[in-house]
């Protein structure tokens, strides 16, 4: 009768058959599982047990020590190196030098009552000295000259550090533009002196095909100079061209009254590039012409001159691709 309740309660799944082999290997992997997290426990007790030993005992080590500049002079401008970060050479206790480390330590010097000689291992060791059980054993670098110069202010151009590729068929519309078109820079008297422009950050763009309008940051400002803008809005306008012909008659200036000379040929074919948006008017409107002066001809002495191809309006964006022919013949007609 106890085995019927026993055999049927493992059905019902009220009680657990511990003969099955299902059973066996979940035993083992609960077995496996507890011992892990026993080794685990049992090695952060370790760790923590062993950094608690380990950092009350005294080390030597470098630390970086942050300098930071307040209270300039006024009408004058630090010209020398300054050092941002120095190394301290420190000795402390473990747990002393893991909190320095994460919270790096500042020195701020006012350079207005500066000595020019200044002694950064006596900043950075008077510092540190807040630090019980703290020492210094030396600084890196010891000690800065400190040499200013007069602070002026000079309005240079700014220059586009921009390069352009265009899709086939496509290019510049004009000249590109920047707002503002120059800045403001104030520093020391020799380099401001010495600046004739100032650039952009490097910008290089492929497959160019519309109008680029974008705000390009100025090149960071060096060797204590301030810029008073740090950013232009860059414009270079794009338009789609077309290939168009040309057939212009060649035209003598400054001829004399009765002075007369036959070209052969009379007249030359030009190629170009034009916006397709201004191709018709173009072929219209014949915005261009071929002409030879009469100064030189008369200076030549090969009988060959070569036309020049001018443009009689800037209303139209024009580029050359080709004249046919280059040179042209002359002859001097003599009336009888």
């Amino acid at each position: 009768m106890k085995q019927k309740l026993w055999t049927w309660l493992v059905r019902a799944g009220l009680l657990e058959d511990d003969t099955t082999e299902w059973s066996a290997q979940k035993r083992s992997v609960q077995t496996r599982t507890q011992r892990f997290i026993a080794m685990g426990i049992s090695l952060g007790i370790a760790i923590i047990l062993w950094m608690l030993v380990n950092l009350n005992n005294t080390y030597t080590t470098e630390l970086e020590i942050t300098m930071r500049v307040t209270e300039f002079p006024e009408n004058e401008v630090l010209v020398s190196d300054w050092p941002a970060v120095v190394t301290a050479e420190v000795t402390a206790e473990g747990w002393q030098l893991v909190s320095m480390a994460t919270n790096r330590p500042e020195v701020v010097v006012a350079l207005d009552d500066a000595p020019p000689d200044l002694n950064i291992q006596a900043l950075v060791s008077n510092e540190l000295s807040s630090f019980p059980g703290l020492s210094t054993q030396r600084v890196t670098p010891q000690g800065i000259s400190l040499m200013y110069e007069p602070k002026v202010t000079k309005k240079v151009p700014i220059r586009p550090a921009i390069q352009l590729r265009y899709e086939q068929q496509h290019g510049p519309f004009g000249p590109w533009t920047v707002q503002p078109e120059s800045v403001r820079v104030t520093g020391g008297l020799r380099i401001v002196e010495a600046l004739e422009s100032w650039p952009t950050v490097n910008l290089s763009l492929d497959d160019v095909r519309r109008t680029v309008t974008r705000a390009i940051p100025l090149e960071a400002a060096t060797n204590g100079l301030v810029l008073d803008v740090d950013a232009v809005q860059f414009e270079q306008p794009v338009k789609q061209f077309t290939e168009g012909e040309l057939t212009l008659p060649i035209d003598i200036l400054g001829a004399p009254l009765g002075k007369e000379y036959t070209l052969d040929p009379s007249s030359v074919t030009v190629r170009f590039l034009v916006p397709v948006d201004q191709y018709q008017e173009v072929m219209q409107r014949r915005p261009v012409r071929a002409i030879l002066s009469y100064d030189d001809l008369e200076a030549d002495q090969t009988g060959f001159v070569q036309p020049e191809i001018q443009k009689t309006s800037e209303l139209y964006v024009i580029d050359w691709l080709g004249v046919t022919p280059v040179q042209v013949a002359y002859y001097d007609v003599i009336t009888p």
